[in-house]
């Protein structure tokens, strides 16, 4: 029985908070070990300390982790804790399970819980197995497609908070008749903020690049931490490769890939695209078509 194996041999990473001074929930335990023997390529990470208490409600002051959070290949994709419920008298561990994938079988909700440790294996097994490439593809346009829309939106509301809405009409009738006795001049702050050609320059940038996400034209790129890269041609929807070699790509993608990746987040480029984070872990989404240049 796994129930034995030691848990520093397991594929696990203790967090910067010194919660590895801590035992782990002896269930947790035995889940997480099994979880690991079945999927070798998970690694865990405490986030979160509870109490180990008795059937009789008492805990002996033993403070232990209960909650970790499951990576994939440098990838965080869900948690498993566990939860104390107060049920006839006593106190009961539940598992308890978040997964996106357990958000897209049920709807809104993205967590699983049982009391039960068969049922909490398999329904771990099926939240953290590692994704076929059809839905890798899936998952990482729908992460995008979110992260698009905000960052148009945000842009969006930059623009519109440069009116100011609450200014009095005669502030407004006072600027109208200065440029009509005294010719063009600049829009008074309490009118309009100054900056707002920037704001107006920033959203046009940012809708082309949308527009162009829109067409599901271009490449989508996600980054781990390791430099290994997954591709997906946004024309057919499917990834085309795995690989850690920018050179793999198609020659038009290679030096839009090379700038966007060192560039800030959200900061969108006409012609070239926009980097956006998901989790933490940068996704590069690359216009089609070479980088147009001038003399």
């Amino acid at each position: 029985m796994s129930e034995q194996m030691d848990f520093t041999k397991l594929p696990y990473k203790y967090d910067p908070k010194g919660r590895h001074e801590y035992g782990i929930h002896p269930d947790l335990h035995i889940l997480l070990c099994d979880l690991a023997i079945k999927l070798p390529k998970i690694a865990y990470e405490s986030s979160g300390v509870t109490l180990d208490r008795r059937r009789d409600g008492s805990t002996h002051n033993n403070r232990v982790i209960g909650e970790v959070i499951v990576y994939n290949n440098e990838e965080k994709i869900g948690k498993i804790s566990i939860q104390q419920d107060y049920v006839d008298g006593k106190y009961i561990n539940v598992y308890q399970l978040d997964s996106p994938r357990i958000q897209q079988q049920r709807g809104m909700r993205n967590r699983k819980k049982t009391k039960h440790y068969k049922i909490a294996l398999r329904s771990a097994l099926d939240a953290f197995k590692e994704y076929p490439p059809d839905e890798v593809a899936k998952t990482m346009v729908t992460d995008t497609s979110y992260r698009m829309s905000n960052l148009r939106q945000n842009a969006n509301n930059l623009v519109q908070s440069c009116v100011n809405t609450t200014v009095v009409a005669a502030s407004v009738l006072e600027y109208l008749a200065e440029v009509q006795d005294n010719g063009p001049q600049a829009f008074p702050p309490i009118i309009i903020d100054p900056k707002w050609r920037d704001h107006l320059a920033t959203y046009k940038i940012v809708d082309s690049v949308f527009r162009a996400w829109e067409n599901r034209t271009g490449m989508l790129v996600k980054l781990l931490p390791s430099g290994v890269m997954t591709v997906v041609d946004l024309t057919i929807g499917e990834v085309v490769m795995v690989t850690s070699n920018t050179y793999d790509l198609p020659v038009e993608y290679q030096e839009k890939l090379a700038i966007l990746k060192i560039m800030e987040t959200n900061q969108a480029i006409e012609g070239m695209g926009v980097k956006v984070e998901d989790t933490h872990i940068p996704h590069i989404y690359m216009t089609a078509g070479a980088i147009e240049t001038t003399c």
